[in-house]
């Protein structure tokens, strides 16, 4: 928070008859877990007579250093204990601050609804009314069960989760943003300045150095990182933020669900590994786009929300008048073939529309050249299929024509005589028709034969079976005998 441009901004409102109201402060608020001055915030709205209202997951840090110590800087705070507690159904609590000290004791007498102190605490309570009690039973359940030393022990484990995670984000060379989660301040800080410092999160991406913010691919990336994550290390929660000043953020919060003891050992692992395939990726990112361009059949396509090397359409010679559907076709068929040889291959949309061969993520021993010419031999191969069903399609296009002309002509010239009145009726008796007439097409030569051979066979079979079944065989001959 710019505290030179908050006064200045009071300073104009009281200027032109306006009346600040109030000034929302940030302790380790998300998602980045940035917080402010307090105590220099706090005298600054004292000056301007401005409420100052302070939320925030670094307000649980005084539970977990185990201080013996108080502080009173903002108007009012609240407090979410639901997700530090793992308790989701807990409400939300905000605290304010009331004009004149009470003593402990005396929460125990009447309540004045004239005015009192006690009546001006009970009211902002919500509990001046007796059925409105029952919406902190669940909090004072799970206060009384748990008991202090118990919440206190999950807080202090939750910032020692989040300090090993920072420390494992800095040695695997992530850019950080957030700042250091507290809680194991030497005795001299204060715990007003410590609260302002502590994050109590732990926020990083995937970026390269010395960047405000990374080139937009970076956030397809950390997407990808964040999802890996998320499926790899279920027992830590990785949330993927979506920042203006930073583009795509991971972030991970133990106090919206601190993981049991020895998980962020497991999440070391799983981290370790998905960095060096994206370090692997962007390191050859360049030199593909370089091969690529030396194969004329192979075109670069952007594919959006892609976060592997990129991806390729392939248009061999000759094809590149060809019609969106043939191209397409002939790129899935390719995703297809290639599949079958490495798993990393997909088939996706350009921002043209039209379907592409997707290259995943890739490791540090991957030859590039020998990704690209396994898809150049494998679109000839598609190719060379492709073209055989086109000129066998072709084949049956025209011997289906010609034999439909074949036998439309040959049916005209056997039926012009019998339609000819008494002719016909000569001409049927003297030569009976002729059996249906047929064509089969040898696709092997393009060829047309008849099929009167087949009809022959197929008319002396069925004329044989029945002579076969009332012969007798040489057992019925003996046993007539």
């Amino acid at each position: 928070m710019d505290l030179e441009a908050l006064e200045r901004l009071c300073a104009e409102d009281a200027a032109g008859g306006r009346t600040p109201l109030l000034v929302l402060g940030e302790a380790g608020g998300p998602p980045l877990g940035r917080g402010c001055p307090l105590r220099a915030l706090a005298a600054l709205c004292a000056r301007t007579h401005t409420h100052l209202h302070v939320r925030g997951h670094a307000l649980a840090l005084p539970a977990a250093v185990g201080r013996d110590e108080t502080y009173s800087v903002a108007d009012s705070l609240t407090l979410t204990p639901g997700p530090w507690f793992g308790v989701p159904g807990l409400p939300t609590v905000t605290f304010y601050k009331i004009p004149e000290p009470i003593t402990a004791n005396e929460h125990s007498k009447g309540v004045n609804a004239s005015g009192s102190r006690e009546g001006a605490l009970a009211a902002l309570a919500g509990l001046s009314a007796g059925g409105a009690r029952l919406g902190a039973l669940p909090l004072w359940t799970c206060a009384r069960a748990a008991g202090a030393a118990g919440l206190a022990r999950r807080l202090e484990r939750a910032f020692r989760n989040a300090r090993a995670a920072r420390a494992l984000v800095a040695a695997a060379d992530l850019k950080l943003l957030s700042d250091r989660p507290g809680g194991d301040e030497p005795p001299n800080v204060d715990l007003v300045e410590a609260v302002s410092q502590a994050s109590a999160c732990v926020a990083f991406q995937f970026a390269p150095p010395d960047v405000d913010k990374p080139p937009a691919y970076y956030d397809k990336l950390n997407s990808w990182l964040g999802q890996v994550l998320q499926r790899e290390a279920d027992m830590i929660s990785i949330e993927v933020c979506e920042t203006e000043a930073h583009g795509v953020v991971l972030r991970y919060c133990p106090l919206e669900g601190a993981p049991d003891a020895g998980a962020a050992d497991a999440w070391a692992g799983a981290l370790e590994a998905q960095l060096s395939v994206l370090r692997a990726t962007v390191a050859l990112r360049e030199p593909f786009r370089r091969r690529l361009a030396q194969h004329a059949a192979l075109r670069l396509v952007r594919v959006p929300g892609w976060a592997g090397l990129g991806g390729v359409r392939y248009v061999p010679p000759g094809w590149e008048e060809a019609p969106i559907e043939e191209l397409n076709s002939l790129n899935r068929q390719l995703v297809e073939t290639l599949r079958a040889t490495d798993g990393a291959f997909s088939c996706g949309d350009g921002e043209d529309g039209m379907a592409c061969v997707r290259f995943g993520m890739v490791t540090a021993d991957t030859d590039v050249d020998e990704l690209l010419d396994l898809v150049i031999a494998a679109g000839k191969d598609v190719e060379e299929n492709s073209k055989q069903l086109t000129d066998m399609t072709e084949v049956l296009k025209k011997g289906i024509s010609a034999a439909q002309e074949e036998l439309a002509r040959e049916a005209w010239q056997e039926g012009l005589l019998r339609r000819v009145p008494v002719v016909g009726r000569v001409v049927s008796w003297w030569a009976p028709p002729a059996p249906p007439a047929g064509r089969r097409l040898l696709l092997a030569h393009g060829t047309l034969q008849t099929t009167e051979d087949i009809y022959r066979r197929v008319q002396k079979k069925e004329n044989e079976e029945p002579a076969r079944a009332h012969s007798p065989t040489r057992q019925n001959k003996q046993e007539e005998q």
